[in-house]
């Protein structure tokens, strides 16, 4: 569902599958489809803030992998995920999580951590 949807690929500068800490933020930024990463170098504001604390903390990024909750690109992107959303995104991590032998913990980010909004999204 998430690759006709518009997945990034992880980023291959993380720990991958020897990464002891999952970052998961909320959703893919909106821009091209080509070779998208979920990555601290990414040109926002999340990627930004995200890489200035790893740096505050001493935190590797070769310790981490980031991931999205809701991983796919979704409409009305500037709304607040709904815990619809995140429930479905969350349904997808088995997959994702289980060859992660190193892991140690999950953090939530965002909106994710709050479980998200009431409000259906809009028809589509």
């Amino acid at each position: 569902m998430g690759a006709q949807q518009g997945t990034p690929k992880f980023d291959p500068l993380d720990g991958g599958d020897e990464a002891e800490i999952l970052v998961l933020l909320e959703t893919p930024a909106p821009g091209p489809q080509a070779d998208r990463l979920v990555s601290i170098d990414n040109p926002t504001g999340t990627a930004r803030n995200l890489k200035r604390a790893m740096e505050a903390a001493g935190l590797d990024r070769r310790r981490i992998v980031l991931w999205n909750t809701v991983p796919w690109l979704r409409s009305g992107s500037a709304r607040p995920l709904t815990r619809q959303e995140i429930a479905s995104g969350l349904a997808t991590l088995e997959g994702l999580v289980t060859p992660l032998h190193r892991l140690r913990a999950a953090v939530l980010c965002g909106r994710v951590r709050d479980g998200g909004s009431d409000a259906d999204p809009p028809a589509a």
